[in-house]
């Protein structure tokens, strides 16, 4: 991810075009992937929508997306105050479990995501333990 926002705008361009289209050629962006920094394996998608005051967003894709993926989706709603700053956090599990919603401050939802790291091992991190298991089995058989 790139840490510094480019040009503070969203370009609405395709997502105008697209809806002029057929219904049947439907779409949905996606929010929000986090990731891991060292392999880029996705570790959940979040369904992201600024606070407003809303009980639901539509989120099935969503929760598909993530059931196909193996990888937990999320709903969050964030509260910016009159500065523009992010104040509170809605927080819902949409997959594999359905969550009731839960309120987090900023730094709560920062440990929230923090700890979707914390279960992670990279693919190639977990071969080299793998693989040190199996050194170890075998030196350990070779000894008796």
């Amino acid at each position: 991810m790139t840490r510094y926002e480019k040009t503070w705008k969203r370009d609405l361009t395709y997502s105008l075009w697209h809806r002029k289209l057929e219904d049947e050629l439907t779409f949905i962006d996606i929010d929000a992937c986090e990731y891991c920094a060292e392999c880029f394996e996705p570790l959940a998608l979040i369904e992201l929508a600024r606070d407003v005051g809303q009980k639901h967003k539509p989120s099935i894709v969503t929760k598909k997306l993530a059931r196909k993926a193996g990888i937990p989706a999320y709903r969050v709603f964030y509260k910016v105050n009159k500065k523009g700053k992010i104040v509170a956090f809605r927080v819902k599990e949409l997959y594999p479990d359905e969550s009731e919603e839960i309120k987090m401050t900023p730094e709560e939802y920062a440990d929230f995501l923090r700890r979707l790291r914390r279960g992670h091992t990279c693919p190639s991190k977990k071969q080299e333990e793998d693989r040190r298991e199996v050194r170890k089995t075998i030196f350990l058989a070779d000894l008796l």
